[in-house]
């Protein structure tokens, strides 16, 4: 596993000082990941303040030097870009830490950044371990991605890049954790009796604005009603799909339905509607909203579905991208979204049949 390290954290090294927007403050940040690495079994029984003093005596008193002359996240959009932002306070890499099972910084610290990354990582297993480093080398590279080509990798991308990276060593079993209130890769009908209501979203960072897309259908698959929400002056497309998740509840409660499956493919979203833990992040006043709702429900319940299952809803987003007013269909859609309905209809009843 050194041999890993030493070449997983040379090509992240590489990679940042061959940078055109590299600073002192994310060099530190690749040197402090490499120390670590090379030092693993020493500092896997060192105390919090003796990895400290290892640091200081290698880069001096910490700074905060920031990332790059841009006075916000590449990104998320949101906040300056600083190491501490881009490696811990990124909405963007909060869901990659949850999504990889390693702990999330609930609310920003007031330790000096290499003070913080010292304890943090002390504290991890040797799987974290490994996995944090590669996932740091990810997100550098997602940041130059958008920096440079104006594109931004989704959540899952990254994940997957980390995930390959690791199959790539023999490692594959070592990455991700095991999956939790996850439905069927495809779409599947409610009890009758009760509505399932899909939601996603379509985000666009060019001129930060988003589309819901949300679709209700019975036990028989059938269409009960659709909807498209345009939102404007949205952070990120974590926020996104918060918003969406909102209008998904507010949806059913206007429609009078009492018995409700609430279905999403973003994981880090239900996982904190399933949560009694006080939320922190910064779509906390979403998912109090949203848990507000609760109480005009005789039953409400979220699941994460991967992205085959929701493909009606994603789709749907898609479609009334260009709309900049809600629209409504009554047990119809538009003519991409009737499609991907019907689709998952007809895969219901084959499966029905067999």
């Amino acid at each position: 596993m050194a041999e890993f390290g030493v070449a997983a954290l040379t090509f992240v090294i590489r990679l940042s000082l061959t940078s055109l927007r590299m600073s002192t403050g994310f060099g530190k940040l690749m040197c402090l990941t490499h120390y670590l690495m090379r030092s693993r079994p020493l500092v896997s029984v060192l105390s919090h303040s003796q990895t400290v003093v290892y640091l200081m005596r290698l880069f001096g008193e910490p700074t905060e030097a920031p990332v790059s002359v841009s006075n916000v996240c590449a990104i998320c959009k949101s906040y300056g870009e600083s190491v501490e932002h881009l490696m811990r306070d990124c909405n963007f890499v909060q869901q990659l830490l949850e999504r990889l099972g390693l702990p999330v910084a609930s609310n920003p610290v007031a330790d000096p950044w290499i003070n913080w990354i010292a304890s943090y990582f002390v504290s991890l297993s040797g799987r974290e371990q490994r996995v944090l480093l590669v996932l740091y080398w990810a997100v550098w590279f997602a940041r130059n991605k958008m920096v440079h080509e104006g594109m931004l990798n989704s959540v899952d991308d990254v994940v997957a890049f980390v995930a390959a990276f690791f199959a790539g060593t023999g490692h594959s079993n070592q990455v991700l954790p095991a999956p939790t209130q996850v439905c069927e890769a495809s779409w599947q009908a409610p009890p009758e009796s009760v509505i399932k209501v899909n939601f996603d979203s379509s985000y666009s960072s060019r001129n930060a604005s988003a589309t819901s897309g949300i679709i209700a259908r019975n036990s028989q698959g059938l269409i009960m009603e659709t909807c498209s929400f345009p939102h404007m002056n949205v952070a990120d497309a974590f926020v996104a799909e918060a918003y969406a998740c909102k209008q998904a509840v507010g949806f059913a409660k206007d429609l009078g339905f009492t018995k409700v499956i609430i279905e999403g493919d973003s994981p880090t979203i239900i996982k904190k509607l399933n949560s009694r833990k006080v939320d922190r992040s910064v779509v906390y006043p979403v998912i109090r909203d949203i848990q507000a709702l609760f109480q005009d429900f005789v039953s409400i319940s979220f699941c994460f579905v991967r992205r085959e299952a929701n493909v009606a809803a994603h789709v749907l987003a898609q479609e009334c991208r260009s709309f900049s007013t809600p629209h409504c269909w009554m047990e119809e859609a538009p003519v991409a979204t009737t499609a991907a309905a019907e689709s998952d209809r007809r895969k219901l009843l084959q499966n029905h049949d067999r």
